[in-house]
């Protein structure tokens, strides 16, 4: 998850080069949509893969690949929303343990909610 991380900044570093026949699509932007799914399939709960899913919806919108940047926002929801970032009624699978990590998680919601009402 932490690996992830850094490809997803590398990502939003990065500037696309000559568009090719599929638009901003680039290889370091189909690794990362494809580790970031291959986390949510094998259920890690970590902060790191919401923050990770965060940087690929900006990218996406950044870049203008649409339906995908409105998918990924949703997965992002539903991951804050798993692991109890999401108010009183979220199931609660990770407790922070500490204040640093439960000001990180606020952050992190907020930063989901933020991307959640962005008109596509």
């Amino acid at each position: 998850d932490v690996a992830l991380l850094l490809l997803c900044m590398r990502l939003v570093a990065s500037t696309p080069s000559e568009p090719s026949g599929n638009g901003t699509r680039t290889d370091t932007h189909l690794a990362t949509k494809q580790g970031f799914l291959s986390l949510e399939m094998a259920g890690v709960m970590s902060v790191e893969c919401p923050e990770a899913g965060l940087l690929i919806s900006l990218y996406e919108i950044n870049h203008a690949i649409y339906p995908s940047a409105f998918l990924s926002v949703g997965a992002c929801t539903r991951y804050g929303q798993a692991m109890g970032f999401g108010g009183p009624n979220a199931l609660k699978l990770r407790r922070p343990y500490n204040r640093s990590e439960l000001e990180e998680s606020r952050r992190l919601w907020w930063a989901v909610v933020l991307l959640g009402i962005y008109p596509f």
